[in-house]
């Protein structure tokens, strides 16, 4: 009996390198399979270029349950280490200040930055 798996992680790890099926191997079937985040690990995948195909299939494919779409991945990308670190939004803290400010979501908050620009954002910050 396997452990329990509850990161990630540990479904990314078994796609790209260890190739176990750790949702067959666990003691709770169910709840592994409950764990298993096909929208994150899609992303993980779509970092590279020879598994970007691969999770844009079980992206437009997301009806498929869980398991079958984690079997499916774990038999079909190959056998390689992947690291690689996630894109994240640029000048989150300006984004936080203006979204603060002027009291709206990130998205208009974003809007608002590139209208105004950055000089007059942070004027109105430090006067604010």
């Amino acid at each position: 009996m396997a452990k329990k798996n509850d990161g990630v992680w540990d479904y990314i790890t078994a796609i790209n390198q260890t190739k176990q099926n750790i949702i067959a191997e666990s003691e709770d079937q169910i709840e592994s399979e409950k764990a298993y985040n096909p929208f994150l690990t899609n992303r993980a995948l779509s970092y590279y270029p020879d598994t970007i195909h691969l999770a844009q299939l079980m992206n437009i494919n997301s009806n498929i349950g869980k398991k079958m779409q984690f079997e499916f991945l774990l038999n079909s990308v190959r056998t390689r280490k992947r690291y690689s670190k996630w894109a994240k939004t640029k000048d989150m803290d300006m984004l936080n200040k203006v979204s603060d400010l002027y009291n709206v979501n990130n998205a208009r908050a974003k809007e608002i930055i590139d209208i105004l620009g950055k000089e007059t954002i942070e004027k109105a910050i430090t006067k604010g």
